[in-house]
């Protein structure tokens, strides 16, 4: 997402992250409300406690997008995000295929109460209901955490000494159940399965290709696709409310090929942060400059025969050296930069000083009043004179 707002020039991203804390996501939905965002993009942590507070920015013309995670109402402009139960289906189907269609399966779930977790336990129990001899030993919360996963599976450890495998809701989870299996010898004897597929050395791609994970599912979150919906539903542009992604597994027969591409966006990302933090830093070098020429303009606002050359000199460049700067930055030629300078210290003047026009005229640095009138209508679209009756 932060990739893709950067090639909008009006586009401003601001992220806020909960952790997995309800209560926090609620009070910076209701702070987004009050700035009056133009658009709020949510991952709800859980669906029924976030629902009232989106539908409230809904109800207050807020466009609301969901990603990855739904609420309980309709109340919502658009939904992007895999289908969970389509993923839980399809890993149900593949572990079949893997154990020949029986053994003992243990299920380590998302955070109850999210509709992820719903969903993919849905599809996973209706595909695996197909098979009568696999059977879901138990299932436990494991909060999307890792840290939580590995207490649930020492637990279940201890109470089933047969399983086949582990189902995790995602790859952080898998990696739980898998450390706590491995404390107790018993890793080598279990199949883990996660989703995800993050990338970076402790992703589920890494760890298919260490044999710590049998596989892992593609979750994709197409960050891109998120701001192009949302500029979409701001330019009041066609868009649909229903924009479904879809999954594959990623096991030893793909992981390497997956691990080349995705180390080869990592590095590609990694040169677009540097790149854009080079042009932040030549952003504000280049604010610098035109904050202290306007500066020795308005130094020397009340002579007339101030010109390019002077400035120039003022900031080490030379004639064309400055044109080329100024209009690259402003859109207006040197001459055409202080002449603008002028007309808005005018303008100040004429709203808060006793002078007459003529005065901040020549206080201004115009040869005369005359040809001070003639900018000053053609600036701001009325005279002087209707200017300061209209301010006063």
């Amino acid at each position: 997402m932060q990739h893709e707002a950067m090639f909008y020039d009006n586009v401003h991203l601001e992220i806020k992250t909960v952790t997995d804390n309800t209560e926090q996501q609620i009070a910076d939905i209701e702070d987004f409300i009050r700035k009056k965002a133009d658009i709020l993009i949510v991952a709800p942590n859980q669906a029924s406690p976030v629902t009232p507070v989106v539908e409230k920015a809904y109800q207050q013309g807020i466009p609301v997008i969901l990603v990855d995670r739904k609420i309980d109402s309709d109340n919502f402009t658009a939904f992007i995000g895999a289908d969970n139960r389509q993923i839980g289906s399809e890993v149900g189907n593949y572990v079949a295929k893997l154990l020949g269609d029986k053994g003992n399966i243990v299920e380590i779930r998302g955070l109850n109460g999210s509709s992820p977790d719903a969903e993919r336990h849905e599809g996973f129990a209706s595909a695996i209901a197909n098979y009568p001899e696999i059977n879901i030993l138990t299932s436990a919360d494991g909060a999307w955490l890792k840290n939580v996963a590995d207490e649930k599976m020492t637990e279940i450890l201890r109470n089933f000494p047969k399983i086949d495998l582990v189902f995790a809701h995602n790859d952080r989870m898998a990696m739980g159940a898998y450390n706590a299996a491995a404390r107790q010898n018993r890793a080598d004897s279990i199949l883990f399965i996660g989703i995800d597929v993050l990338p970076g050395s402790k992703g589920g791609i890494a760890q298919v290709l260490n044999g710590k994970l049998k596989a892992t599912f593609i979750y994709p979150t197409n960050g891109d696709k998120i701001i192009q919906l949302a500029l979409n539903i701001l330019q009041n542009k066609p868009f649909e409310k229903h924009n479904t992604l879809y999954t594959n597994v990623v096991d030893e027969s793909n992981a390497r090929v997956l691990k080349l591409q995705t180390d080869a966006i990592i590095e590609q990302d990694n040169k677009i942060d540097v790149l854009n933090s080079q042009i932040e830093e030549l952003k504000d070098i280049d604010k610098v400059f035109i904050e202290n020429l306007q500066r020795l303009i308005e130094e020397k606002i009340e002579d007339s025969e101030l010109n390019v050359d002077d400035l120039g000199k003022s900031v080490g460049l030379s004639h064309s050296q400055l044109y080329r700067k100024v209009k690259s930055l402003t859109g207006y030629s040197p001459n055409e930069f202080v002449r603008i300078i002028r007309l808005k210290k005018a303008g100040v003047l004429l709203s808060s000083s006793n002078c007459n026009i003529a005065e901040i005229a020549y206080d201004t640095g115009f040869t005369s009043p005359s040809y001070f009138t003639k900018c000053f209508r053609d600036f701001y679209g009325e005279s002087p004179t209707e200017y300061q009756n209209r301010i006063r």
